[in-house]
């Protein structure tokens, strides 16, 4: 849990997202960060206000050749 926390610190997320896990592959040089909400958040569009539920897993792909 420690982790996550320092995750969400270095990656500056903040409420209402959070880190619900991390997977680290040593061998093939991979970081795997899983960001969620809380549900029942509300979020803001231009003049519109929603409350979210539920999420859907959505993957973003970011690649450094270090």
């Amino acid at each position: 849990m420690i982790t996550q926390e320092l995750f969400q610190m270095a990656l500056n997320i903040t409420d209402p997202w959070f880190v619900t896990n991390i997977d680290f592959n040593v061998e093939n040089k991979k970081l795997d960060i899983y960001v969620d909400f809380k549900k029942g958040s509300t979020f803001s569009y231009k003049y519109i206000e929603t409350k979210l539920y539920s999420s859907k897993l959505k993957k973003l792909v970011f690649i450094r050749n270090l």
